[in-house]
């Protein structure tokens, strides 16, 4: 129904009787999500819940591994799909929200973070832009002239 809509989530790792297969079974998910962005956190118990009681606590340092390896593949999938933003539509609009050091920043109709080099600030304009690369995280993109 939304073919170019990119969906965010957070992620707990490490909740207590996860098992490999457990995690396994969530990076299948998030692979086949394809999310734009995952906030992945170990769980860490807290004192009086009941989860902090149960058995099967999963070590905290295996948790930690867990979250890293989430977190990594996480970051290859967004460049993926940064990469795929650029070659699939090099000009789009951005509505730029903030401006920074020379740059403003913004995001496409889908979210995706652009910045672009403006010699003023563009907070709350619509502009066109043409995307040029990603260091996986955001995309650097050129303002084109108003035709």
């Amino acid at each position: 129904a939304m073919p170019r809509v990119m969906l965010t989530t957070d992620m707990i790792v490490g909740f207590p009787t996860e098992t490999e297969e457990d995690f396994e079974q969530t990076l299948r998910f998030a692979e086949k999500a394809v999310f734009l962005m995952i906030h992945v956190f170990p769980y860490s118990g807290r004192r009086g819940t009941p989860a902090a009681a149960m058995s099967g606590q999963v070590p905290m340092e295996l948790r930690r591994e867990r979250a890293a390896i989430l977190s990594a593949r996480q970051a290859e999938m967004r460049k993926k799909l940064l990469s795929e933003q650029i070659e699939q539509s090099p000009v789009c609009e951005v509505l730029f929200e903030t401006s920074k050091d020379g740059y403003c920043y913004g995001h496409t109709d889908n979210f995706i973070e652009v910045r672009a080099k403006s010699d003023r600030p563009l907070h709350a304009t619509l502009a066109k832009v043409r995307l040029l690369h990603t260091d996986g995280n955001i995309i650097d993109a050129q303002l084109m002239d108003k035709e």
